[in-house]
């Protein structure tokens, strides 16, 4: 028994691919059984294919595979009258009970929640079984069964409304950006001045914006010159707390090129002011960040969002973040307006 050949399966065919490892003597309808405890799909639901062969209950898995590892295709047969679930969306302060259709599309799911809680579905990530749940997929596809549990997280933040009609690009290129048109971590105020003017965008505009550092990470490699050699001696920045460089310092080794750091520490997936508190008190991660503290227009704003618990900032953010969505718009037949702002026709 010990000397059992086994098999470790990929069950593909949705969102959400589970891997079984069991005997390769094992009977499909055994597996089908493994599947029902992993995902919850009944077993009189599943079908299985193998390069498009359907496997039958009683055969055993060696009948018709021979490989070590494979991917095992599951349909799911959908019951007209179990198209309507009732199921619980559940986070870490409640558990809202919904009724919803197999058929509908995650985003519908998102919308609901969002009439229930009076706020915007863009606002919202579900999560099925530790996998992102995407808005434009159906429900079916992440095996949603009565009374099964969806998480929900929220990223909390300001709300604007997009204008819409904007043409754009067919092509992305992400080297693009780092030439001349997102401003570089080390920057100083003067380069961060011009390049936000180049675009229409005013000084306060580049402290508004810079703002959107309290969420997110940074890779050491972006500032640890900061930490080990800001000048080319060997020194640290003067402008950075020196408590902060030591705790720095413990989290990143020179030359170090894959850890991460929470640019806002404590609240990096967190919407909020912290970044100005941070900024005042020189613990921003950035030169750029730093910079801030070198202009009285940026300065004042840094200080006032620190003190006031970021008072204005939710308003002046939205504001910023449409005036920046005006930058680059193409005219005349050029692009196209998407429908979907993240899918090119």
């Amino acid at each position: 028994m010990d000397n059992e050949e086994v098999i470790t399966l990929t069950i593909g065919g949705a969102q959400i691919n589970p891997i079984i490892t069991l005997p390769s003597s094992s009977t499909i309808l055994q597996l089908k059984r493994m599947i029902m405890e992993r995902i919850g799909v009944q077993v009189e639901r599943q079908h299985l294919l193998y390069n498009k062969i359907l496997l039958k209950d009683n055969n055993i898995i060696n009948h018709y595979i021979h490989e070590a590892t494979a991917e095992v295709c599951l349909s799911v047969n959908l019951f007209m009258d179990e198209r309507i679930i009732n199921i619980t969306v559940s986070n870490e302060n409640f558990n809202l009970q919904l009724t919803v259709n197999k058929a509908d599309k995650v985003i519908d799911l998102k919308n609901k929640i969002g009439v229930v809680f009076a706020f915007p579905a863009m606002g919202i990530d579900l999560w099925q079984m530790n996998r992102k749940m995407e808005e434009y997929e159906m429900l079916s596809k992440y095996y949603l069964n009565e009374g099964s549990v969806v998480k929900m997280s929220r990223i909390y933040g300001p709300f604007w409304e997009v204008p819409t009609g904007r043409r754009d690009g067919r092509v992305s290129i992400s080297a693009e950006t780092l030439n001349g048109n997102l401003p570089a971590p080390f920057s100083n105020i003067s380069s961060l001045k011009q390049n936000f003017a180049s675009k229409g965008l005013s000084v306060k505009d580049l402290v508004v914006l810079s703002g959107g550092h309290t969420i997110g990470t940074s890779h050491c490699s972006s500032f640890d010159s900061r930490l080990y050699n800001f000048t080319g001696k060997g020194d640290t920045d003067p402008s950075l707390d020196p408590n902060y460089v030591v705790h720095l310092k413990k989290i990143c080794k020179p030359k170090d090129t894959t850890t991460i750091v929470e640019m806002d520490p404590g609240s990096f997936k967190t919407f909020d002011e912290d970044y100005y508190t941070l900024v005042a008190k020189r613990r921003g991660l950035f030169e750029s960040d730093a910079a801030l503290l070198n202009d009285n227009e940026t300065r004042d704003y840094v200080k006032l969002q620190s003190a006031t618990h970021g008072s204005t900032f939710a308003k002046d953010f939205a504001e910023s973040m449409v005036k920046m969505g005006k930058i680059g718009v193409l005219t005349g037949k050029a692009g196209e307006i998407r429908k979907h702002c993240a899918f090119v026709i």
